[in-house]
């Protein structure tokens, strides 16, 4: 990494890169595009906070046996599949909302959102203090490993990854999703775009980080081909582009299992506008 002291940001992008366009597609807590964003309408990254929610991811070693390799892979959320999800806590205890089960060639992997009442009650995780009882986590691990179909015998990994807590209460998201860079020595401001995890951070129960990532790439590209191939002064292609941005991440923060209907057109019509994804 470059020093650039007593450069402007323009001035340090352009001596890593020359580039007209810039789209950041980092990982949810990246730390380019928040760098840059002082120049955006509405600061920085804000976060969203939720109501205590937690992820369970647990491992377990493959034995190979002619009843593992039946197993079927799922991915399921309690909005699309409520009747697996009311067995799932009759049989467990554990009320979820998402859970995904892939079978490698070595290992059984799941992940699942538990709520933390249902966690609290079953004894996994203490009020107020927030500890975990790691015994009664393997119990619940189990329990949900044999409602999969992974046989009993097959023992968990070794150390942490066996079953472990994680938290993702909060999300970040940016304030907006293009902005321009200028400077007094440029000619031309570089247009910078945000897409994936570090312009919307998924809510992992909701199943949207994949989809998002797509609309969100299709926008940035929509805002620079809008850029760069508009008529007119240039402050008129910026002021387009800008306004092309914002109308489509509005819509974007808009979508929701919930709400696809209303926010998406049918998918077979997609193009590279907004007008043709969006309602």
């Amino acid at each position: 990494r470059r020093s650039h002291a007593g450069c402007t940001e323009l001035q340090w992008i352009g001596s890593l890169v020359p580039a007209d366009v810039l789209c950041c597609a980092e990982g949810a807590r990246g730390s380019l595009l928040p760098r840059l964003q002082r120049h955006c309408p509405g600061g920085q990254h804000r976060l969203q906070v939720r109501a205590p929610t937690l992820g369970l991811v647990v491992n377990l070693q493959n034995l190979n046996t002619e009843t593992e390799r039946r197993l079927k892979q799922l991915s399921w959320a309690r909005q699309f599949n409520a009747g697996l999800f009311r067995r799932i806590e009759d049989s467990t205890g554990v009320s979820l909302e998402n859970i995904v089960y892939y079978r490698g060639p070595h290992t059984h992997y799941y992940v699942c959102t538990p709520s933390l009442p249902s966690l609290i009650k079953c004894g996994v995780r203490t009020p107020g203090t927030g500890q975990t009882n790691d015994v009664k986590l393997r119990g619940i691990a189990r329990k949900l490993a044999d409602f999969i179909g992974i046989p009993a015998e097959c023992p968990f990994l070794p150390g942490q990854v066996a079953a472990t807590l994680f938290d993702f209460t909060t999300t970040c998201r940016a304030p907006c999703s293009a902005f321009f860079l200028r400077d007094d020595a440029a000619r031309e401001p570089m247009l910078v775009c945000a897409a994936g995890d570090v312009l919307l951070e998924p809510f992992w129960p909701e199943g949207l980080g994949i989809v998002r990532g797509f609309l969100g790439a299709l926008d940035a590209a929509s805002t620079v081909h809008l850029w760069a191939s508009g008529g007119g002064p240039p402050a008129a292609r910026e002021t387009l582009a800008l306004a092309n941005a914002c109308s489509a991440y509005r819509k974007l923060k808009m979508l929701a299992a919930k709400t696809r209907d209303q926010v998406l057109k049918p998918d077979k019509d997609f193009d590279l506008l907004p007008d043709s994804r969006y309602r």
